[in-house]
């Protein structure tokens, strides 16, 4: 029996990438950038590292990154971005069963903790992310790459919730769907619930469920 599950945030209880899907696409169509969305991620993610670590703020990483492309409108596209970046984010929905799911979870004595890789702390991530959706009451606890200094998937971020609730690696899932957070964990000792892969990665992961419903099968199984 698991004591605890570990989640990724954004792309785990509600979509996270259609603002950068839109970045990609506008970048692309001015030449700005060549290559698939994957790789679009995959760089974008390497430019918010100081962003999470809370080495800078993401506005300034945001238009360092944007001025260095060259275009012919930067200013142009940040305020658009930013416009894009709100409409996203006020528009987008929790995934099918989430609450449903995490409730069953708590419900069966089973602390249901939050990892994410965020410019934000606990206490602002309650406030303007998970009191909007509704699962305050559902997620026990929440660490934030900002508070803690370093990202998923570095096994310091880990231990650290592991030690501060007397855990187990083998007493935890870990839910996610980037490669290097599932295969990190994975070689970090901890068993993955792979979920919402929507970018095809090739993972370590042995357990893959299509709906977030499927965790909760796992868990109380």
């Amino acid at each position: 029996m698991k004591k605890a599950v570990l989640y990724d945030m954004g792309d785990i209880f509600f979509e996270s990438h259609f603002w950068r899907k839109w970045m990609w696409e506008s970048l692309s169509d001015q030449s700005a950038f060549e290559g698939a969305f994957k790789d679009f991620y995959e760089y974008y993610e390497r430019v918010l590292e100081p962003v999470y670590d809370g080495r800078i703020r993401y506005k300034d990483a945001y238009e360092a990154f944007v001025v260095g492309l060259k275009l012919k409108d930067p200013q142009g596209f940040i305020k658009d971005s930013f416009e894009k970046k709100l409409y996203y984010e006020t528009h987008r929905d929790l995934y099918p069963g989430v609450q449903d799911t995490l409730a069953k979870i708590q419900a069966a004595g089973v602390k249901n903790i939050v990892i994410t890789d965020n410019e934000s702390g606990e206490e602002k991530i309650r406030e303007t992310i998970l009191k909007r959706f509704g699962l305050n009451d559902y997620i026990d606890y929440v660490y934030s790459s900002k508070e803690l200094e370093k990202r998923k998937p570095h096994p310091d971020v880990f231990q650290h919730v592991l030690d501060k609730h007397g855990l187990q690696k083998n007493e935890v899932y870990f839910v996610a769907h980037d490669q290097d957070e599932i295969d990190g964990a994975i070689d970090f000792g901890i068993e993955v619930i792979e979920f919402n892969n929507y970018l095809g990665w090739e993972t370590k992961a042995v357990i893959k469920v299509e709906s977030f419903s499927g965790i909760g099968d796992w868990v109380n199984n």
